[in-house]
Order: C-alpha cells, then sequence, then structure tokens
C-alpha cells in the first residue's frame, strides 16, 4: 500500500447529507472522535473504549426496502444473508437465513430473529 493514501476524511469533508445522519445517530457528537474512511466512507466513533461501527455512507444514507420478490434491497443492491458471507458455516438455517448486511461494508442492518 502506498503510504501517502488518505485513510480517512475529516469531518469537514463530508458531505451535508451524511454530517446530518451521523449528527442524528450520535447524541452529543463531539467531531474529534468521528472516524471516516475515504473508500466507501465508513464511518468509526470512537468510545471511551473500544469502537462503534456506524456502517458506510450507502447504508447510512440509504434505506433498506424490500422489493417486489421481498428480497430486502438498498437502492438496486439486494442485501447479503449470512450465508453469502460466511458459506462454510454451522449456523442453523432458519437463524442464518434472518441476517442481513450491508452489501458494500458488511454491517448488519436487519436480525429477524430479535423480537
Amino acid at each position: 500500500m502506498n503510504m501517502m493514501t488518505k485513510m480517512k476524511l475529516t469531518y469537514k469533508e463530508l458531505e451535508p447529507q451524511l454530517i446530518e445522519k451521523i449528527t442524528n445517530l450520535i447524541p452529543n457528537l463531539e467531531y474529534e472522535r468521528l472516524i471516516v474512511t475515504e473508500k466507501h466512507k465508513q464511518v468509526f466513533y470512537r468510545k471511551d473504549i473500544g469502537f462503534n461501527f456506524l456502517g458506510c455512507e450507502f447504508c447510512i444514507l440509504n434505506e433498506v426496502k424490500q422489493n417486489e420478490l421481498g428480497d430486502f434491497v438498498i437502492e438496486d443492491k439486494n442485501l447479503l444473508n449470512f450465508f453469502q458471507l460466511q458459506e462454510d458455516s454451522e449456523m442453523p438455517q432458519e437463524l442464518g437465513l434472518n441476517l442481513w448486511y450491508c452489501p458494500i461494508c458488511f454491517k448488519q442492518l436487519i436480525n429477524l430473529n430479535e423480537r
């Protein structure tokens, strides 16, 4: 990897829509704790211990919907289910088929197992 590659963006470099969504997701947002990667604009927020991963620009800004076939989608991209990410898993089907992830950053967006 080229060491001159820019790895993260500053708050001021983000689109206004993304800033608004992040501000709504994080109460009392402290901008210096925000980390956003340049590629796919993956958003992390530094906690006192560890980080919260909020997702990428694509899944933060767009709503998950179901298309006419019943597939979960964001815009024209299908979400991935657990078995598409972990093909050799011992996960019971009824559990794995109810977990859905962003096709870009793989953040879990839907867990139909939770009630």
